[in-house]
């Protein structure tokens, strides 16, 4: 398989059950919504939000670069993974305890508190699964990381639906996250060893201290990442209203999920990445510039098609509460765009050995978002939350891809921008032209088939590597 392929597989793999796994958590955030209403769903965003800086620790860049490593050399598997899962291991105790003194240090109330520990202990044991979920990763083996991601979302979904059913309050419904993934676990840990065999555990404590310098850029990266998606919804929770925080989450959540599905399918290609570093990097730019290139076309069409039916979607999955969620879901869907190809040059600057660079632009990033945050928030509310976002993902494009170019990568941003930016225009303007004349759904329709004929036309879409990757998909399905 060559390279190219073995990346679009990994993709199509990984974003079949992600699409499958998102479209669950998607569900409970909007059965959350609609039970607890947006003060509760304010009280869970905010949760996620608060505990996630913390959680990160349980991985600290473990899984990234035992992914990167083992999958140019397999032979390094036992002795990588089995001294980092020790580690992540022995930090999951620590980091419960660190949330437990942070949210007694801040004196949430009764309820906000259980909340906060709930979801703290599922991000902290969620993140600690990423480290032995890479053993897969380091193989290739997508499908399988997807099917696992998918019992996992369900099984959230299927204990927070009957727990509230049950009439239970918010604080005894996300009870169910830490026990589902603990599960979850014990389910991972005996089919890695099933299916992959099980690896000599010992923990070398010099083995860290060797690797350390490309940990903690990795480590570093997903804090201020981490920090970078939440700091919006923290501060809202901060400086506004609890009803505004859902407004806002309850236009975001479903822009993130798709940028999530985007996100971590095109995340698939990062083995690869790293094995082409060190034997092709010609082929290495290809097939980068490739996916830089359907990133830009798929979240295009995402990005349109939230714009078209933002009213629709928030009245389906929120009833009438949340109107002032339409708004903000459309400016949102610019977003998109920006926030995948990022994600994307992030993953490539640490197959390529650039992490340092990647945790840099992210450290400046979040440093403008936290100052942008302050001065907008109190004034506009979350409007002003979505004019942070819009500078500071434009900023953090402009580092990372200026890296990648110094380095001499192709990664083709400026023409598939330009490709996606003329067709979405279009889209958008057939789509207004059309709706007042036969309805939502045909202008819908005609606005989509106008993006896709542009992308066509335009050499964005090319239609041998549809038909490559429609063969792949049979072959698979067969198989």
């Amino acid at each position: 398989m060559t390279a190219s392929k073995r990346a679009f597989g990994n993709v199509l793999s990984l974003g079949a059950f992600k699409v499958v796994a998102d479209v669950l958590t998607i569900l409970m955030f909007v059965f959350l919504a609609r039970h607890f209403g947006q003060e509760g769903l304010g009280h869970y965003a905010f949760a996620m939000a608060f505990t996630s800086f913390v959680a990160m620790f349980a991985n600290f860049g473990l899984e990234s670069v035992a992914v990167r490593e083992v999958a140019r050399d397999p032979s390094l598997e036992a002795r990588f993974f089995s001294t980092y899962i020790i580690a992540g291991l022995a930090l999951t105790p620590v980091l419960l305890a660190v949330t437990a003194l942070l949210i007694w240090a801040l004196d949430f109330s009764d309820e906000q508190a259980w909340i906060c520990l709930s979801i703290g202990a599922y991000q902290i044991l969620y993140f600690f699964s990423l480290i032995m979920v890479g053993r897969l990763r380091a193989r290739n083996m997508m499908r399988e990381v997807g099917i696992l991601e998918v019992g996992l979302r369900f099984a959230i979904l299927a204990g927070t639906i009957v727990i509230a059913f049950a009439g239970l309050p918010l604080d005894v419904v996300v009870v169910s996250f830490p026990i589902a993934t603990a599960i979850y676990l014990i389910i991972l840990w005996l089919y890695l060893d099933r299916a992959l065999g099980p690896i000599p555990w010992r923990f070398e404590p010099a083995f860290i201290r060797k690797t350390w310098p490309e940990l903690w850029p990795f480590g570093l990266a997903m804090i201020l990442h981490a920090g970078y998606v939440k700091i919006d919804m923290l501060m809202l929770g901060l400086f506004r209203p609890e009803a505004e925080v859902g407004t806002y989450a309850a236009a975001y959540r479903p822009i993130y999920g798709v940028a999530l599905i985007i996100a971590v399918s095109f995340s698939a290609a990062y083995p690869v990445f790293s094995q082409l570093f060190v034997e092709s990097r010609e082929s290495l730019s290809l097939v980068f510039s490739r996916l830089v290139n359907y990133v830009s076309v798929f979240c295009g069409l995402a990005g349109i098609g939230l714009i078209m039916l933002a009213k629709p979607v928030i009245q389906i999955l929120y009833g009438g509460e949340f109107t002032d969620s339409i708004l903000v879901m459309r400016l949102f869907a610019i977003y998109l765009v920006l926030t995948s190809l990022n994600v994307m040059a992030e993953h490539f600057l640490g197959a390529v050995n650039r992490q340092r660079t990647r945790t840099y632009g992210l450290f400046w990033t979040i440093l403008l978002n936290i100052a942008l945050n302050l001065n907008l928030i109190p004034r506009y509310g979350y409007y002003g939350a979505i004019i942070a976002t819009f500078i500071s993902e434009g900023a953090l494009m402009f580092m990372l891809y200026w890296r990648i170019h110094r380095d001499d990568f192709r990664s083709g941003i400026v023409v598939s921008a330009a490709r996606v930016l003329v067709a979405s225009g279009a889209a958008i303007g057939v789509w207004y032209l059309l709706r007042p004349e036969i309805g939502l759904i045909p202008a819908t329709a005609g606005g989509t088939a106008t993006y896709l004929l542009i992308c066509l036309a335009t050499g964005a879409v090319r239609v041998d590597e549809l038909r490559a990757a429609s063969l792949w998909i049979r072959r698979k399905s067969i198989a």
